[in-house]
């Protein structure tokens, strides 16, 4: 299997992210991990390296502002 760049990992956590239940509030870099299939590591430097964003210990992502920043990231967020 080819493997993919950090920004088709951006497209691919988002559309993780949109399949989550809709009352998840939080996720967590080993669940996004598992699903997207690379390392909790590499989530967590994904995010932080184009997102600038940090999880919180024990908690996880918020999964709004999560989605909110990676359709902000891939310029998904403007009307067309």
């Amino acid at each position: 299997m080819k493997q993919m760049g950090a920004i088709g990992r951006l497209g691919r956590y988002l559309e993780v992210i949109d399949k989550l239940p809709e009352d998840q509030v939080t996720v967590s870099s080993q669940e996004l991990a598992k699903l997207v299939k690379v390392t909790p590591s590499t989530v967590r430097q994904d995010f932080f390296t184009y997102l600038d964003k940090k999880g919180k210990s024990r908690v996880g992502y918020d999964v709004n502002q999560l989605r909110e920043t990676l359709l902000s990231q891939l310029g998904l967020a403007r009307p067309t």
